[in-house]
């Protein structure tokens, strides 16, 4: 499950984002007012996207 946080809750907050992140594979969404948002994963899902995408592109 994603979860959705403002850039002012996650400056804080930022050392147990992270832990939920590597630790329970949990992706945060940061959106940002006018501008593009960003995304938070673990090393591990994105080391998993990138194989699957290499596989893809095999095919």
């Amino acid at each position: 499950m994603a979860l959705t946080v403002t850039q002012t809750d996650f400056r804080p907050n930022f050392k147990s984002y992270m832990d939920k992140v590597t630790e329970e594979q949990e992706t945060i969404y940061i959106p940002r007012p006018r501008q593009k948002g960003g995304a938070l994963i673990s090393q591990d899902r994105l080391d998993w996207l990138e194989s699957m995408l290499k596989l893809n592109l095999e095919l």
